[in-house]
């Protein structure tokens, strides 16, 4: 039979035992929350630090743009705060590579794209309404011979009429090569309700000379659109109008090119469709006659 004293101390040694597990928890509770602390400021770092940083670097991004009456002090976010120029645009777009470009030009002006803008998906170009009422596509210009592209490997346009460069009297242009294309590493190209001049540059152009880019895909879609080919300025050199351009010789590039709806103006300048493309027939895909004048 078990004695009070000895139920005592048996007593004791399970209290005793009991404190030290209850110390040896609270420690590791109080490491827990420490490490859990630690995990919580780091991850809290990294979220305002890098990552958003990185995050924040692929969001998409509108801009308005209105050549006339906008403010290169505003942050284009709307109509009511449009940005005037190339140099604010690029500012806040630029080689940032964000997703998606959208850019919206007021209808009835002009804009005169001076610098390169690239997305890492897609740019699109279209139009907004200001309170004058006028309902004439914006005009967006290649203000350069070179490096005044947009780059993308995905282009729309939706009612808005764009011209590639026009060059003055005896301009020497720069060879074919050089970030003269309007519509820079392309590989799908969209026109909606839209108008594409061309004049001294060409639309795309694939590089044949080993590059590596010289075997995508490249595919043109047009609906509801016209093509307007414009006789150059007098003694110009070295002048590129055509849908597609080649850096050596013409390389086995699978092209599609579908129209529905499409108007060719080509002013002389080209025989037929098949000579504006500059694509052979035997890389090419389309549901239009080359012979179209």
């Amino acid at each position: 039979m078990t004695t009070s004293a000895e139920l005592a101390a048996q007593v004791g040694v399970a209290v005793s035992e009991l404190n030290t597990a209850k110390n040896i928890f609270e420690g590791i509770r109080e490491d827990t929350n420490e490490r859990l602390e630690k995990a919580e400021n780091e991850f809290a770092a990294f979220i305002g630090g890098d990552f958003a940083d990185a995050v924040n670097g692929t969001k998409d991004i509108i801009v308005y743009v209105d050549p006339v009456d906008g403010s290169d002090s505003n942050n284009g976010l709307s109509a009511s705060s449009s940005v005037k120029t190339s140099d604010k645009v690029y500012e806040l777009v630029g080689g940032s590579l964000f997703d998606v470009v959208l850019i919206y030009i007021r209808k009835g002006t002009e804009f005169s794209l001076m610098h390169i803008i690239s997305a890492s998906v897609q740019i699109k170009i279209t139009s907004w309404t200001a309170n004058d009422g006028a309902v004439n596509k914006p005009i967006l210009r290649q203000g350069l011979p070179k490096r005044s592209n947009l780059n993308a490997p995905n282009v729309a346009l939706s009612a808005v009429e764009v011209s590639t460069y026009t060059a003055v009297e005896n301009e020497q242009m720069p060879p074919v090569y050089d970030y003269r294309a309007f519509f820079r590493g392309v590989e799908k190209l969209r026109m909606i309700s839209s108008k594409v001049n061309v004049v001294d540059n060409q639309l795309l152009h694939i590089h044949s000379s080993g590059s590596g880019d010289s075997f995508h895909r490249r595919s043109i879609s047009i609906y509801g659109s016209s093509i307007s080919v414009l006789p150059s300025a007098v003694g110009v050199i070295d002048s590129v109008p055509n849908i597609v351009s080649w850096f050596g010789t013409a390389m086995a590039v699978p092209f599609d090119f579908f129209a529905k709806t499409m108007t060719l103006e080509l002013n002389g300048q080209h025989a037929n469709l098949d000579e504006l493309l500059n694509v052979p027939s035997d890389y090419l895909s389309t549901n239009v006659s080359l012979t179209m004048v």
